[in-house]
C-alpha cells in the first residue's frame, strides 16, 4: 500500500512538469512523439474564422469545401499544407478555377519573450517559390534572400490527426491592419 502511495504522490508532483513541456496552449500534455514528427505530415483545411480589421472589417469564414467572406456567398474551396521532414513545405489554396501555391523552407519559432511565445510554439514558413493561376493563366515567382516572403503561424495545438494554427498580427503601413482567427487542418 505504501508504494501505491508513493507512486501516486510522485505522479502528482510530475503531472505540473509534464504540462510545462507543452509548447501550444491546447497541446496534449503528453505525446510519444516529437514536435517535429507530429508537424511533417499533409494537412487539409478542415474549418476556421479569419477577421481582418483595416478600416472596416471582414470576417472570413473556412469549411472543408468552402469559404465566404462576410455574409456573401460560400465559394468552393480547398487548402492543404504539408510539412516535409527535410524542412520543406508547400501550402496550396484553391478557390474554384484559381489556386495559389507556396513553396519552400520551414522550422520552428525559438522562444520570443517579447511576443510570450515558446520556443517551437511557432512555425515559420520561408517562401522561396509563389505559383499563382487565374484564368488558366499561370504566374510563378522566385524570391531569393532577404527578398523571401515569410509566413508565421502560432501553432495552439498540434496533435498528430489535427492542427490548429493561431492568426494574430497586426502590419502599420500608413493604416492598421489586424488579422485575427483559427485554421484547424486534418492530417490525411
Amino acid at each position: 500500500m505504501k508504494k501505491v502511495f508513493v507512486l501516486l504522490v510522485a505522479c502528482a508532483m510530475a503531472m505540473p512538469l509534464l504540462n510545462s513541456c507543452k509548447k501550444g496552449e491546447n497541446d496534449p500534455g503528453i505525446s510519444l512523439k516529437s514536435r517535429k514528427a507530429r508537424l511533417t505530415a499533409e494537412w487539409t483545411l478542415k474549418e476556421g474564422t479569419e477577421t481582418e480589421t483595416s478600416g472596416t472589417t471582414t470576417v472570413t469564414t473556412y469549411t472543408g469545401t468552402s469559404v465566404s467572406y462576410g455574409s456573401g456567398t460560400a465559394s468552393p474551396y480547398s487548402e492543404t499544407l504539408t510539412y516535409n521532414t527535410d524542412g520543406t513545405f508547400e501550402w496550396k489554396m484553391v478557390s474554384g478555377l484559381n489556386s495559389n501555391t507556396y513553396e519552400g523552407s520551414w522550422f520552428f519559432g525559438s522562444k520570443i519573450k517579447e511576443l510570450d511565445l515558446k520556443n517551437k510554439e511557432s512555425v515559420i514558413m520561408v517562401c522561396t517559390k509563389s505559383t499563382s493561376v487565374s484564368g488558366g493563366v499561370t504566374n510563378q515567382a522566385t524570391y531569393d534572400g532577404a527578398n523571401a516572403q515569410i509566413f508565421t503561424f502560432i501553432i495552439d495545438e498540434l496533435k498528430s490527426k489535427e492542427l490548429i494554427l493561431k492568426l494574430d498580427g497586426t502590419t502599420t503601413s500608413g493604416t492598421v491592419s489586424t488579422t485575427t482567427g483559427t485554421k484547424t487542418y486534418e492530417a490525411k
